[in-house]
C-alpha cells in the first residue's frame, strides 16, 4: 500500500513541477505576435496545387520569425518546391526577399501531415508592413530553392 501512495505522490509532484515550468516559460517568453500587436499584414499566395496555411509572424529578440504550413490542394500531384517570403514596408518598399525549404521536403498528399516551414529574418518592420508568403512548386526541376524567381514578389 505504501508503494502505491508513494508512486501517486511522485506522479503528482512531477505534474505540478511540469505545469509550473510550462507556465513560467509562457510568461517569460519574449515572443510578440506582430500580426496582433504590430499591425503587420500577412498575404499568402496560393498556387494551382499548393497553399500556405497557419502562417504566423512574430518577433523574437532581433529576429522576425515567419512560419506556417504547406498543404496540397489536390491528391493527384506529388510536389516538391520551396517557400518564398517577401517583406514590404508600409510604403511597399522591399525590406526582405528570400526562400526557405519546408520539412518534409516532399509535400505529402492531401489529408496527410502538412509540411512546415520557419525562417528567422533579421529585419526591422513597422506597423502596416506586409509579409507575403508563397509556395514555389519546382516539381520536376532540380532540388534548389534559390532559383532566382520569387513567387511572393508583387
Amino acid at each position: 500500500m505504501k508503494g502505491g501512495c508513494m508512486k501517486r505522490s511522485i506522479i503528482w509532484l512531477i505534474m505540478i513541477l511540469s505545469a509550473t515550468a510550462f507556465s513560467t516559460m509562457a510568461c517569460s517568453s519574449s515572443l510578440v505576435d506582430r500580426v496582433q500587436e504590430g499591425g503587420i499584414i500577412i498575404d499568402t499566395i496560393e498556387s494551382r496545387h499548393f497553399r500556405i496555411s497557419r502562417a504566423v509572424v512574430y518577433q523574437e529578440g532581433e529576429n522576425l520569425i515567419v512560419s506556417g504550413k504547406v498543404k496540397r490542394k489536390t491528391t493527384a500531384l506529388r510536389g516538391s518546391g520551396h517557400v518564398d517570403v517577401v517583406i514590404l514596408g508600409p510604403d511597399h518598399s522591399l525590406l526582405y526577399e528570400g526562400s526557405t525549404l519546408q520539412v518534409p521536403a516532399i509535400v505529402r498528399r492531401k489529408g496527410s501531415r502538412e509540411s512546415r516551414f520557419t525562417v528567422a529574418i533579421s529585419v526591422t518592420v513597422r506597423e502596416g508592413s506586409f509579409v507575403r508568403i508563397g509556395y514555389h512548386d519546382t516539381t520536376g526541376m532540380q532540388r534548389i530553392y534559390r532559383c532566382g524567381t520569387n513567387c511572393a514578389r508583387p
